[in-house]
């Protein structure tokens, strides 16, 4: 991209091609009011507070959404702009309720602060008192419409970053509301609980039960850390109070990583469990007592000292730092002997590739990331949204923004369903024929992307067998070749799948197709096991 130059408030700065009035003020170190504003979302330019002055313009136009040329000259303060923003913001204080002193987020309200600054005491225009609702069905989030300045952030939060777009505007006119589904409660609505509307909204008009209360930001320590519920590893923000968790947030939703679920933002909040605060060791009794680390350490190495043969098991749900910090010790032991629970699982696959590809190994696993770029996903028997959230919304950004071919093979019907462009049923139990029903619709048909293979199976691989087994299944013979076509012409596939179905019995009986299979009918596919 090409620099730009641009003249702004009478000194010339930098910006690149592409960028916006707001990126190179943010940029340069421009301080700029926004409220729809927020990293990592479009820009609708919906609050008006970031008006700019651009030489030769009519009028004054939003720097979030205008776009910069070279040899622009820009004023983002004087007399007449300063007093623009005043009247933007006292419009908005008088169209909702917005009672500062009983307000969940005041002290930390971006609307609040743009008052103090901008030293709005008073309004000139008549407080309209709407009757506004305040939704609490939901287990960890409420949402008051009373707060509300219909930014869109919350809105756009959840369609671009998390793909679940379970909220949008409702009504019409000063009715307008943020309203879940088709206008449902947002506790009985299609919300996935990530918690991410609550962290993007910039007032109090969304917030999590768990928080309300308990400490301003500013009141808490912050603590930088990774979640620990799951292997994927989220970056976490943990706010402390008086020795206690107050709020879970993400550092930066808008990095890779950067999304929270509901299981690893507000689970901890409500864990009843008694904490553990220092390290324990039996006595002589037999019982549990607090120890010091270093006598914790010396135990331990004492115990492994004695020990001739160590072997080492720790949980798949570790993150990587920790599974390479696990693997460091024991290979300090001398052992050699280390998996993790369901280590087993892996090396089926790998050993199920092996059959076809002597070369397969574990790199041909997909990291998250690539389900972003891949333009075809199938899904077996998996449900991510309550097992994986993260993985869940990676997928549904795939799907709703790159358009991702979505293929899911599950007889129970869930958040993936109505996103597929194809869902196989089979019955419980039958995934692993249905798998071989899909191998045999792209072999028969030729569609297999893999030289040779059309005359290597041919005589395995046929369009009766395909039609054999989708009778079996119960499922029309057309939706298996019409996965089968989706598949196959893909560039980019991530297969995702929880349990590998049937795999140890198709290894003992030599089935020619089943999960481990599918490398070698689609090359270009990358294999996301969740576990």
């Amino acid at each position: 991209m090409s620099e730009i130059t641009l003249t702004i408030n009478g000194k010339q700065v930098k910006g690149q091609q592409g960028d916006t009035v707001l990126d190179v003020c943010t940029a340069n170190g421009i301080d700029l009011p926004t409220l729809c504003h927020y990293k990592g979302l479009t820009d609708v330019g919906a609050c008006r507070m970031c008006l700019v002055e651009v030489e030769k313009e009519r009028n004054f136009v939003p720097a979030c959404t205008y776009p910069a040329r070279d040899g622009q000259v820009v004023k983002t303060n004087n007399e007449k702009i300063e007093k623009y923003r005043r009247l933007i913001l006292e419009l908005l204080f008088t169209e909702r309720n917005h009672l500062c002193a009983y307000c969940v987020a005041s002290g930390d309200c971006e609307l609040q602060s743009l008052a103090y600054k901008y030293q709005m005491d008073n309004a000139r225009y008549q407080y309209s008192w709407p009757n506004q609702t305040v939704d609490s069905s939901h287990p960890f989030i409420v949402m008051d419409h009373n707060r509300c300045v219909l930014c869109g952030r919350c809105i756009r939060t959840c369609d671009e970053m998390t793909g679940a777009h379970a909220i949008d505007f409702g009504k019409r006119g000063w009715k307008t509301n943020v309203c879940a589904d088709i206008n449902q409660p947002l506790g009985e609505s299609s919300c996935i609980s990530c918690g991410a509307c609550f962290q993007a909204c910039p007032t109090g008009a969304i917030f999590s039960k768990a928080s309300a209360y308990k400490g301003r930001p500013e009141e808490c320590k912050a603590i930088q850390s990774s979640c620990a519920i799951c292997g994927i590893g989220c970056d976490i923000t943990g706010l402390v109070k008086d020795n206690k968790l107050v709020r879970i947030d993400s550092p930066d939703m808008a990095k890779d990583r950067g999304l929270l679920c509901e299981i690893g933002r507000f689970e901890p909040l409500y864990s009843k469990a008694e904490r553990i605060t220092s390290p324990m060791k039996r006595n002589s009794k037999g019982q549990l007592v607090n120890c010091t680390y270093a006598e914790a350490f010396e135990t331990i190495g004492s115990k492994l000292d004695s020990i001739e043969n160590v072997a080492g098991l720790v949980s798949g749900k570790a993150n990587t730092e920790a599974l390479k910090a696990f693997a460091d010790l024991m290979s300090k032991t001398g052992s050699k002997s280390v998996d993790t629970l369901d280590g087993d699982d892996y090396r089926t696959v790998i050993k199920g590739m092996a059959k076809f590809d002597a070369n397969a190994n574990l790199d041909m696993e997909a990291k998250l990331e690539d389900i972003l770029t891949a333009d075809a996903i199938l899904v077996i028997g998996t449900h991510l949204v309550k097992t994986h959230p993260v993985a869940a919304s990676y997928i549904m950004r795939a799907v709703s923004k790159n358009k991702a071919q979505l293929v899911v093979l599950d007889p129970l019907r869930n958040a993936f369903s109505f996103r597929a462009a194809v869902w196989l049923k089979p019955p419980e139990g039958k995934k692993g024929l249905a798998i071989k029903a899909l191998g045999n619709a792209v072999l028969g048909h030729g569609l297999s992307k893999t030289a040779g293979d059309k005359n290597n199976y041919s005589a395995e691989f046929k369009e009766v067998e395909a039609k054999k087994a989708g009778k079996e299944l119960g499922i029309d013979v057309h939706d298996i070749y019409k996965a089968a076509e989706v598949l196959a012409e893909a560039k980019n596939i991530v297969i995702i799948t929880q349990r590998v179905p049937s795999l140890r019995r198709c290894l003992k009986a030599r089935s020619k197709v089943c999960i481990c299979c599918l490398p070698r009918i689609w090359p270009n596919h990358r294999l996301l096991q969740i576990i």
